[in-house]
């Protein structure tokens, strides 16, 4: 699973590559005129998921290059720290798959960096990010900790990598950890809470389901 280095450095300039680069100044001025900031935010994302789509189809179905592999978890984001404190705790870490920008599958990538992921209606919890960087001394009443064995691939998802998805430009942005139907063992709980530990469940998240724990 090797690719041409040339090859990888006109992807990464095409990445680069402004949208409105594409369309005449003028008529791009005339729409940022007349649209609303959020609409102009989805129709970006719109031509640059369609731009990449493109390249990716070319690069996949003309030149027949194979992706890039899935990476695994390395020993730098192991060491990974937060204000001098480790991200990780040596193997009590979280492998989820982030999506880092509108595009193509070539726009999931897997990551190591946080303990666990929440849902948008939790971020609150914990200064407003879906990763949660090290383990709860004390999970939040009304809440669980699950150890996720499954979730749902929906279209719901793609959307979300192709930047449509409304509530997760305006809750998240990017990087975003997708998914929403999870199942798996309840590791930890809250106060008020009819489950304990060890209990097979399943349910939804807002988002954050592509993760070992949520």
């Amino acid at each position: 699973q090797v690719r041409s280095p040339l090859v990888d450095r006109c992807a990464c300039l095409a990445g680069a590559r402004s949208v409105t680069a594409f369309i005449c100044p003028p008529l791009w001025s005339k729409i940022r005129e007349v649209m609303p900031q959020f609409q102009l935010q989805v129709l970006q994302n719109q031509v640059s998921a369609l731009l990449k789509n493109i390249w990716i189809w070319f690069l996949r179905g003309v030149l027949r290059l194979r992706p890039s592999p899935f990476l695994p978890v390395t020993d730098a984001q192991r060491g990974a720290s937060v204000e001098g404190e480790p991200l990780v705790h040596g193997n009590d870490f979280c492998v989820c798959a982030e999506i880092t920008g509108p595009g193509g599958v070539d726009r999931i990538q897997a990551r190591a960096h946080c303990w666990a992921t929440c849902g948008y209606d939790l971020m609150n919890h914990f200064e407003g990010s879906q990763r949660i960087p090290r383990p709860l001394n004390t999970v939040p009443p009304g809440l669980v900790v699950l150890r996720n064995r499954a979730f749902s691939v929906n279209y719901a998802d793609i959307c979300i990598r192709w930047g449509l998805y409304e509530s997760a430009l305006r809750y998240v942005g990017w990087p975003i950890v997708p998914g929403f139907d999870i199942a798996g063992e309840v590791e930890a709980v809250g106060a008020n809470v009819p489950f304990k530990p060890g209990d097979r469940v399943a349910g939804c998240t807002m988002f954050g389901g592509y993760s070992r724990r949520v």
